[in-house]
């Protein structure tokens, strides 16, 4: 009768919990069994050397203390704002919490970009000089830097046709509402601000490739190395006012945010990945625009 009664209070207990948290009680389950059959956690049934999944020093809470249950990266929510000037600001997206990882995506036409920002980490960025140039500018290539700025690209102009530059930061335990940057020039700024859950917080960005030239009517992003369940973000910067139908997701892809001005545009599509692999070059649907006016940002968030 005690073994009948125990069964149905199982049961009832195992029909509330997630499928992540069953997981973690089998596996306390199984370690609390091996330890009570007295299990050195030697050999295997067959005599061989057993796996040591958790380290020399590993115990039973080590078991179950494995990210192997947490989500893939999720996109809660982005937030996106336009200026005239230098002068921008950008709300924090209200779904953000602390450890929430933000990808900022910054962006200026006919001026200075920075390439570093306080309390932020760097990804990638691609500046061009002109609508022909066939290859980004990057941080790498600059001759002449003053404070977060490249002034010069040795040979290859100043970079201040069209630039942006994507930069990270960890939700913290008392993060800022909103933020804002005094941005050298006085020509127009914009940024969208994406908010992502289930990202380790020490290593988020798996890999990101840049493009400025795709003499494409449509916006060909290059591709980058991912792994299944990652989070795929593309972010195009265009020298023209764009509606927000003119460049349609890419295929199997969603449009997170838009912001355009009065001569400038900005797009950030997403999609979780469920093969691991190159991601592939991947072209935006719609009426386009004008060639080579673009240019192109591939970022993989990666899960835990």
């Amino acid at each position: 009768m005690r073994a009948r009664t125990d069964s149905v209070t199982l049961k009832l207990l195992m029909s509330t919990l997630s499928l992540a948290s069953r997981f973690r009680l089998f596996g306390l389950v199984i370690v609390l069994l091996g330890s009570a059959c007295g299990d050195d956690g030697g050999t295997t049934a067959d005599g061989g050397p057993s796996a040591d999944l958790g380290g020399a020093d590993a115990g039973p809470a080590d078991a179950f203390a494995s990210d192997a249950f947490v989500e893939p990266p999720t996109h809660l929510a982005s937030t996106a704002n336009y200026s005239p000037t230098g002068e921008l600001s950008i709300d924090r997206p209200s779904e953000s919490a602390e450890g929430d990882l933000l990808v900022l995506f910054l962006s200026r036409t006919d001026d200075l970009l920075p390439l570093r920002l306080e309390g932020w980490s760097a990804v990638t960025s691609c500046l061009k000089s002109n609508n022909t140039q066939l290859t980004c500018l990057s941080e790498a290539d600059c001759t002449e830097m003053d404070g977060d700025y490249c002034l010069t690209f040795g040979d290859s102009g100043t970079g201040r046709d069209l630039a942006s530059a994507v930069f990270t930061r960890v939700v913290g335990p008392t993060e800022a509402a909103s933020y804002g940057w005094s941005l050298r020039g006085v020509a127009p700024s914009w940024a969208i601000l994406s908010a992502v859950r289930g990202v380790d917080p020490a290593d988020p960005i798996r890999d990101s490739a840049a493009t400025s030239h795709d003499a494409d009517p449509n916006s060909l992003f290059p591709s980058a190395a991912a792994e299944v369940g990652d989070l795929l973000l593309l972010s195009q910067a265009f020298d023209d006012t764009a509606a927000e139908d003119a460049f349609l997701p890419p295929a199997g892809m969603a449009l997170l945010r838009w912001i355009a001005g009065a001569d400038e545009a900005g797009y950030v599509f997403g999609a979780s990945l469920t093969e691991s692999g190159p991601t592939g070059e991947r072209e935006t649907r719609g009426v386009g625009g004008p060639n080579a006016k673009d240019l192109m940002i591939t970022v993989v968030v990666a899960g835990r």
